[in-house]
This record gives C-alpha cells, sequence and structure tokens, in this order.
C-alpha cells in the first residue's frame, strides 16, 4: 500500500504461513508525506519463519493509538521495521508480549530516533539505526528477552536500561555514547 502524499490504512492484510507450513509474507505501507497507519496486518507462520511489516513516511511519531497497532503486529510474531526519511519520535510504550514470540522491531530514521517510553518484545530483536542521533529518555528502556538489542548512529547516542540476554552491540560512528541506564549483568 504506497503513496507518493498521504496514505491512510484502516485494513486488514494477511500474508500468513500455512497451517501445515510455509513462512510469513512481506508487506509495505507507506506514505512519502504522510501516513496514517490504522490497520491490522499478519505476517506470522505458525511453522515457519515469520514475515516482516515495513512503514515507510517521511516523519514517523509514535503516540498511544500507533503503539497500540504496532504491539499488536508484533504479537502475531510479525517483525516490523519503521523507517523514515527524517526523524522517529516514540511517545507511548510498544509491547509486543502476548501471543506468539519473536515478533523483532527495528527503527530506521535518516537523521534521529527519540525513545520517549519503552520497548519491549517477546524475544524479537530490537534494531535502532539512525543517520544522526539515538536518544532515549531517562527513565526509558528497551527489553527484548533472549534475542538480541543494536543501537547505531552517526551520531550521540544516550541509552536507557537495555536489557537482553543476547547480544548488545552499541556503536556511534562519529559521536559519543552515554550510558544512561542498567545494562544486563548477563550481557
Amino acid at each position: 500500500v504506497w503513496a507518493d502524499g498521504h496514505t491512510a490504512y484502516a485494513g486488514q492484510i494477511s500474508a500468513r504461513g500455512g497451517a501445515q507450513g510455509g513462512d510469513g509474507g512481506r508487506v509495505e505501507v507507506s506514505g512519502k508525506g504522510a501516513l496514517d497507519f490504522q490497520g491490522s496486518v499478519d505476517a506470522g507462520a505458525p511453522h515457519g519463519a515469520a514475515g516482516n511489516l515495513l512503514l515507510d513516511p517521511a516523519y514517523l511519531t509514535i503516540g498511544l493509538a500507533e503503539a497500540s497497532l504496532i504491539s499488536r503486529v508484533l504479537r502475531t510474531g510479525t517483525s516490523t521495521t519503521l523507517a523514515a526519511d527524517i526523524d522517529i519520535n516514540v511517545n507511548a510504550s510498544i509491547d509486543g508480549r502476548g501471543r506468539r514470540r519473536g515478533g523483532g522491531l527495528t527503527f530506521s530514521a535518516g537523521h534521529d530516533i527519540n525513545i520517549n517510553d519503552f520497548i519491549v518484545t517477546d524475544n524479537g530483536l530490537i534494531n535502532l539505526l539512525a543517520g544522526g542521533r539515538v536518544t532515549m529518555a531517562p527513565g526509558t528502556g528497551l527489553f527484548a528477552g533472549s534475542a538480541p538489542i543494536s543501537v547505531r548512529a552517526a551520531g550521540n547516542i544516550t541509552t536507557g536500561l537495555l536489557l537482553t540476554s543476547a547480544a548488545l552491540s552499541v556503536t556511534s560512528t562519529e559521536g559519543s555514547i552515554d550510558v544512561n541506564g542498567l545494562i544486563d549483568a548477563d550481557t
């Protein structure tokens, strides 16, 4: 689902693996000018690899409604990529726990990523990739269970809690890193 201007999506897309086997599909919902994502996507696979949802606007601000929808997609086991040409702002908690495990979350921004609330997956990876800065507000955190967490930015990185029993990577190619919260002792 794509528009060069404004995309308003309120439907349902299913690209699931079959009951006997098969992998989930890849789904993209994009609006280069603006994206109003109010629908649902299930690209899970009960006996195969889960698929992926890509949301791709110029700017992405995640409030309560958007966080709720993204959380529901993650709970199907569907990994989700949120890509913005400019900035991503997460202003409400995203919680992918509760149904199928493994729904991972990737944020990719041309400039900055600002995390202002918690992000929790049910053993799904978390990637934050920014062409500018990554800033986690005080008291926020990323929880990935047994999946890896990767934070990479060209500029400065300020972290909050980073909790995983898997690999953890925090990389700034041209700036500084300020670890501002607990890093799990097992990592």
